[in-house]
């Protein structure tokens, strides 16, 4: 009687193991090797006008400088989903090494025009309703030192002539250093806080100035309270009318519920 020869275990498993692992380290490290070109390649000029042709729908004429730092260019225009997006003289400019003490800095942020188009759905409109403001809480801090833009229309109706804007803020807590708009013979400057949660409580002080139906000019200073559900009013009124203001109103409800008390 002669012993059988014993067969050696098979060795499959360990390489199917192997290569599982191989296989997820690929599935990794793929992502991040393609994340570290990009920033590098965002880095430079070339790197980032290769980067920008490659986004569909997208043309920029004469764009110069980096995106992880300052870009301009002579126009931006961008096509698609219905949507289309021209700037004139867009500038770019923000802090790559703020990101390291978790902000988002900001510098400047420039245009000379915007003009959006939307395209109409085709879908019917129906009533909305009350609006509701969504809670904002970012996990980083925002610095913003420099907003300047110029004429902002949509589908060729005008919202404003200029905004500019200086602000910071984490969380949901914003500081709104100043916000300033002008449309036609109306400007409004605003300042003061905001909190992005619950009911969006403010404690803002406005600046506003209206075009009067005739005589002097009417200028209007204005304490904003409360919250965007129930903003409640106080102020003065110069020029035009000289008065002391007093009120609320509910702006987010779609029958605009308010009330005023004017003394002059």
């Amino acid at each position: 009687m002669t012993d059988e020869a014993e067969t050696p275990a098979p060795k499959r498993p360990k390489r199917l193991k192997k290569g599982v692992l191989v296989a997820l380290a690929v599935i990794v490290l793929l992502p991040l090797l393609a994340l570290g070109l990009l920033v590098l390649a965002l880095r430079s000029e070339t790197g980032t006008a290769w980067v920008i042709e490659q986004v569909p729908g997208l043309e920029v004429e004469q764009g110069q400088g980096s995106l992880l730092g300052e870009w301009q260019a002579t126009s931006l225009a961008w096509q698609g989903y219905g949507v289309g997006l021209q700037i004139q003289s867009p500038t770019i400019d923000w802090s790559p090494t703020c990101l390291f003490s978790k902000q988002l800095c900001l510098e400047r942020l420039l245009a000379d025009r915007i003009d959006l188009t939307l395209q109409p759905s085709g879908e019917s409109k129906e009533d909305t309703g009350d609006i509701s403001l969504p809670g904002v809480d970012l996990p980083l801090g925002l610095v913003v030192r420099n907003v300047n833009l110029g004429p902002f229309t949509v589908n060729n109706a005008k919202v404003w002539d200029r905004l500019q804007l200086k602000a910071q803020g984490s969380g949901s807590d914003w500081h709104l250093q100043s916000l300033a708009l002008v449309r036609d013979d109306i400007s409004v400057d605003l300042s003061g806080r905001v909190q992005t949660r619950g009911d969006w409580p403010v404690d803002l002080d406005v600046a506003l100035r209206l075009p009067p139906p005739y005589g002097e000019d009417w200028q209007l200073a204005l304490n904003l309270t409360g919250s965007a559900e129930d903003l409640r009013v106080r102020g003065e009124s110069n020029g035009y009318l000289d008065a002391t203001l007093a009120g609320r109103v509910s702006p987010l409800a779609s029958a605009l519920p308010a009330e005023l008390t004017v003394r002059s």
